[in-house]
């Protein structure tokens, strides 16, 4: 595969707005090198945020944190981020979500958005079963927190989730795997604008597009 520092880059490059650090199985001191080196090389205007490490993401200067269903809640992390300096606009604390519930829990929390999926079949998430574009339909109905879908993302199905409700997406694979990850990128940023173009995401457009270079830590979100 791709450097993951090299992949991030041409990510940024290709378009996405956001870079997403997952890295589970890494040593804290590991994300916060690698958070702190992404900060020099991403180019401008490309945010980078970290799943569910808010003390990584607070000292690595991050734009915000992703928090796991499951994690901390989202006003407790925005209370943190606040002692530590950072001020709303300045920090995003989004959180996963796999249902209208968690969606809903999520705005009730103060989250500035949610990651919503998984929308379609994922070789990341074989064991999930795909909410399809029902489960973006259902939650726009409920919501009008800004939607970000995950899972199966392509360029074709980014247009079938935006049409569906979602104000952005989020992949891996998409462009993690691609030959040239730039040329991914920017194939995906213009699926997602064109969308917007033809009045089917007119929505907010926070969290537009992010990139998940998933394995070792990050998903490009557009």
């Amino acid at each position: 595969g791709h450097d993951p520092l090299a992949l991030a880059v041409a990510a940024g490059r290709g378009g996405v707005d956001a870079i997403h650090i997952r890295a589970p199985s890494r040593a804290a001191r590991e994300i916060l090198a690698l958070a702190r080196t992404l900060q020099q090389v991403l180019p401008p205007g490309v945010s980078l945020l970290i799943n569910d490490r808010l003390d990584v993401a607070l000292l690595g200067g991050a734009g915000g944190v992703q928090l796991p269903e499951t994690g901390l809640p989202p006003r407790e992390a925005r209370a943190l981020a606040r002692s530590a300096g950072r001020v709303d606009s300045s920090f995003l604390i989004g959180c996963s979500a796999h249902s209208v519930a968690a969606v809903l829990e999520a705005e009730q929390g103060g989250a500035d958005f949610a990651l919503l999926g998984t929308v379609f079949a994922s070789a990341s998430h074989l064991g999930s079963t795909p909410g399809g574009t029902a489960l973006v339909i259902a939650a726009r109905a409920a919501t009008r927190l800004p939607l970000i879908a995950i899972g199966g993302i392509t360029a074709a199905t980014a247009l079938r989730a935006l049409a569906a409700g979602a104000d952005g997406v989020a992949v891996i694979r998409a462009i993690a795997e691609a030959p040239v990850p730039s040329e991914a990128a920017a194939a995906l940023r213009r699926a997602v604008d064109a969308a917007r173009r033809s009045h089917l995401a007119d929505r907010p457009t926070r969290g537009s597009s992010r990139t998940d270079l998933g394995r070792h830590g990050q998903h490009p979100r557009t």
